[in-house]
């Protein structure tokens, strides 16, 4: 039966579900018979006639058995379906989904445990269903059928239990979710230990789970099982010492984990590890773990190196491993790490990737030339493209690609290791070995190319390792000959450039020797070199990350090009990574100076006088910038210099971002009148409860030790007291003192571009109901007579964060602060920690004991080079330092009610949510009046 035939009959019962059904049958590959045509053409009507969902769910699962399953599986699928449905469509919707994959695995046992499982379960409730067999589906997509079947059984045994409504709640959504995070080099046996801990009593998997998250999971297989079983015998004798042990909250329980913790996590050395590089590059790079790897090219990275450790860098960040654990020993697995970013970090310290294929081919000289003549008729194609780094193109201008990337690899390895015996001769002491072990295990394993891999060995390592691998004697006297070469090189030259010239002067006897051993005639042939633990470069990655300044550079030097200027694009793109994106007139001196002593020849016609350098030279670039060149000298306005919080270098960035003050011309127009008018209502209301906020101007205490007048409620027990002999109370007087509200309140409010968005029920926008608001706040603290100021904040980079003051402390609610209220409109972007932070600076200054900062936003921050986590943890240290100046915060969040990661931005008691925006003022006036009540 054709497909179209199928289509049409489903068309009868529902002609778009038709179109979904000729969709998804197109795309794959499937062989059915007519037998399996017709029952997948009867039991799709049939489930459109119980449920649209049910049917759409189901379409999906025939589909992918017709292409991984045989007939009899999918008529069992059939019939366990048609069971299921009369349980209701819920429970045949989740059996639909979630019977396919154990189907597809073929393994009888798995799927006679999975049906007595679900029917455990399903007798519990059907909320119990979704989320754990979820789980299922993902172990067996990722082949990890043994986990999986643990799983199973620790359904099955969990369920079985006379759980309350609330435990099976409970355990339905946080078993998924703890196993899902098991590391999978780690899920089988930690996922075992479950199981041991549920069989004993699954009051305990709680436990199990907090000391997993407090450091369990970084035990190995061996000694996590051992940990168990104390646990477990800890539980005979005292349960609740046991709950703790488990949960590593006893002194004990902890010490027992610190002597059985032989792996390194990376969260306890990152910060040390950040400073260390900081300190050797003069650079920020981020520290990051292998988890945090961008999900485009996670796969990628992860399947080449099989669980082993690994590093590598992309010009921003430097990945390592979250955890490792490849030696006996903590002190080992923990000098590794060390090992890694002393090695890596070498890469930004001595300009491996200001590589300039233009320095590279001047260094070379005739050398090129004459190799350009040797492979000028070969079988390949130098690339121009410009959007890759120039070691691509480098390794372009060679028949394989591979081969010189390679030989530049090693020879660029060897450069470091040169550089560093000279700087940091104990690094080579303590690092190389690790480096040598590994190596000789890919040796023994990978059994890689011997002219390549003792290459590295003798330049990379330094290490002379004919007697340890016995290569034959060509092969010796290749390697002899060409590490010779390289090291009478480098000795003239030791920056980056000299590699390339080595690559063209080795990659001829290479390939020569390769082809003559008959392997590796063509690029298809040759297998690449594994390098130890990973080190080769990422040259892609860095492009990628830095490609912005990659344009940048070349558009500057095509522009210094047009005026008879040589320079680099190297040194230009170093140096905007420097200045962050920004060029100055004495920067591009700089780099014609600099490109000029690195040729050797008068190739600049430049006199420092004759020719102004600035950047309006180049106002196609300046356009191009993320943010302007801002001067600190600006007349319009007063620039403060603020740290920020880099979460990935765990560090504070000092001087990093610039907030200019700036003025608002005033606008006379009806708004705020306007205002009051349409609220005339509420604003009495206001006015009536916030005078109540206002103390007596004089109160009086009673039955006080000192005073203006005597107390007479206290006179008589005084006389009697005396009469009676006994020793009267001192406490006679009244004393009147004088109080006033003693507040300062700062309302900083968020004009970014998206405030403009128009609220429909409202008919008007986000940013005209925060005004709003802003008016009634006005007429509510000036009723209080409290001290208040109101700024809006917006911007562009971290060099142009604007900060606009519409009422000071100091002045009154007169016309010139409603006109600039009148005024403010949606700016830019949002970087709210900057913003914060000058927000503490005014509120210090003020003598007020309470003092009150006010935020209202729409969302989270969001700008150039600040989103995600990096913006959300600056934002929270901001806040941190405000409470930590005795400066209370309290956010106000328009539409994110959704959003728990608002949590992490304010802090869990600092913020209320506003799901509609129109709810805004009256919110802001009792989250203030609470406040401020006591």
């Amino acid at each position: 039966m054709l497909i179209k035939d199928i289509v049409r009959e489903i068309a009868v019962a529902d002609p778009e579900f038709a179109k979904e059904v000729d969709n998804d049958l197109n795309e794959k590959e499937i062989n059915y018979s007519d037998e399996l045509a017709r029952v997948f053409i009867d039991e799709i009507i049939w489930a459109l006639s119980v449920e649209y969902s049910f049917a759409c769910i189901l379409l999906k699962g025939y589909i992918n058995l017709l292409a991984n399953a045989d007939s009899l599986r999918i008529q069992t699928y059939k019939k366990l379906i048609r069971e299921s449905a009369q349980n209701g469509p819920t429970f045949a919707r989740i059996m639909a989904e979630h019977l396919v994959p154990v189907l597809a695995c073929g393994d009888k046992n798995l799927f006679e445990s999975f049906l007595e499982t679900v029917a455990i379960m399903q007798n519990k409730g059907t909320y119990t269903l979704n989320e754990p067999l979820k789980v299922i589906n993902i172990l067996l997509d990722q082949k990890d059928g043994n986990t999986c079947s643990v799983y199973i059984e620790i359904l099955k045994i969990l369920f079985s239990k006379d759980l309350t409504y609330s435990e099976g709640r409970h355990f339905a959504h946080i078993l998924p979710k703890a196993v899902l995070s098991f590391l999978p080099l780690k899920r089988l046996s930690q996922t075992k230990q479950l199981h041991r801990i549920l069989c004993r009593d699954y009051h305990l998997i709680d436990s199990y789970f907090d000391g997993l998250e407090k450091g369990l999971s970084i035990l190995s297989n061996n000694a996590l099982e051992e940990f168990v079983s104390l646990a477990l015998i800890k539980f005979e004798n005292n349960k609740q010492l046991a709950v703790k042990f488990l949960a590593l909250e006893s002194k004990f329980g902890k010490d027992i984990f610190h002597g059985l913790q032989t792996a390194a996590v990376l969260s306890g050395i990152r910060s040390q590890l950040s400073v260390y590089v900081k300190a050797k590059t003069g650079r920020a790079i981020s520290i990051c773990g292998l988890s945090q790897i961008p999900k485009i090219m996670r796969q990628e990275i992860l399947n080449r190196y099989d669980g082993r450790p690994f590093v590598f860098s992309d010009g921003k960040s430097i990945y390592l491993p979250d955890e490792i654990s490849l030696y006996d020993t903590f002190d080992s697995n923990h000098n590794l790490y060390k090992c890694l970013v002393s090695l890596e970090s070498g890469y930004y310290e001595f300009g491996t990737f200001e590589f300039d294929i233009e320095k590279a081919f001047e260094f070379s000289g005739s050398m090129k030339n004459a190799f350009t003549q040797i492979y000028t008729n070969k079988d390949h194609e130098i690339t121009e493209n410009e959007n890759c780094h120039d070691l691509d193109k480098f390794f372009s201008f060679f028949p394989i690609k591979e081969l010189a990337s390679d030989l530049f690899n090693i020879f660029e390895h060897g450069r470091i290791r040169i550089i560093n015996l000279e700087k940091y001769p104990g690094l080579l002491r303590s690092s190389y070995p690790l480096i040598y072990d590994e190596s000789n295990r890919l040796f023994i394993n990978e059994n890689p190319e011997p002219i390549l891999f003792l290459l590295y060995i003798r330049m990379a390592l330094g290490t002379d390792a004919f007697n340890s691998f016995d290569p034959d004697e060509i092969t010796k006297n290749l390697v002899t000959k060409i590490s010779a070469l390289f090291e009478n090189k480098i000795k003239e030259n030791n920056c980056v450039e000299t590699c390339a010239v080595s690559v063209f002067q080795t990659y001829g006897l290479v390939e020569e020797a390769l082809k003559n051993k008959s392997l590796n005639k063509t690029t298809k042939d040759y297998k690449m070199l594994k390098m130890p633990f990973g080190r080769s470069l990422r040259q892609d990655l860095y492009f990628a990350a830095y490609e912005k300044y990659e344009k940048m550079g070349a558009e500057i030097k095509t522009e210094l090009k047009k005026r008879k200027i040589h320079v680099f694009k190297s040194e230009i793109i170093k140096r905007l990574i420097k200045n962050g994106g920004a060029v100055s007139n004495d920067d591009i001196k700089d780099i014609i100076i600099s490109s000029r002593n690195f040729s050797g020849q008068n190739q600049n016609i430049y006199s420092g006088n004759s020719l102004d350098l600035s950047l309006p030279l180049f106002p196609e670039l300046s356009n191009k910038q993320d943010y302007q060149n801002y001067q600190d000298n600006d007349s319009d306005s007063s620039v403060f210099r603020y740290r920020e919080w880099d979460a990935d270098l765990c560090d504070y960035l000092n001087d990093h971002v610039r907030v200019l003050e700036r003025k608002i011309e005033g606008v006379k127009s009806d708004f705020y009148i306007n205002v009051l008018n349409a609220n005339m209502g509420t604003v009495k209301r206001i006015r009536k409860e916030f005078e109540s906020l206002r103390p007596d101007e004089i109160k009086t205490l009673k039955r006080w030790i000192e005073g203006e007048e005597f107390d007479i409620c206290a006179l008589p027990e005084y006389v009697i007291d005396k009469k009676a002999g006994l020793i009267p109370t001192d406490r006679i007087y009244i004393k009147r003192i004088k109080q006033q509200r003693d507040i300062s309140a700062l309302l900083l409010v968020d004009l970014s571009r998206s405030t403009s968005t128009l609220v429909a029920e409202a008919g008007k926008t986000v940013h005209e109901i925060i005004k709003e608001a802003i008016v009634l706040f006005c007429e509510a603290l000036n009723t209080a007579q409290d001290v208040f100021a109101i700024a809006g904040f917006s911007g562009t980079g971290r060099l142009g964060v604007d900060y606009y003051n519409i009422k000071e402390f100091s002045e009154n609610m007169d016309e010139n602060v409603i006109n600039r209220i009148n005024a403010i409109y949606p700016q830019r972007r949002t970087r709210m920690g900057a913003a914060i932070r000058h927000a503490i600076s005014r509120l210090e200054n003020t003598l007020s004991k309470t003092r009150l900062l006010v935020i209202i936003s729409d969302g989270f921050p969001n700008d150039t080079d600040y989103k995600q986590n990096y913006a959300i943890e600056d934002t929270r240290r901001a806040v941190f330092e405000a409470e930590s100046k005795k400066i209370c915060v309290r956010a106000i969040t328009i539409d994110a009610a959704s959003d728990l990661r608002l949590d992490d931005l304010y802090g869990p008691y600092n913020h209320n949510i506003i799901s509609d925006v129109r709810d805004l003022p009256d919110r802001l006036l009792k989250i203030y009046g609470t406040l401020t009540k006591q």
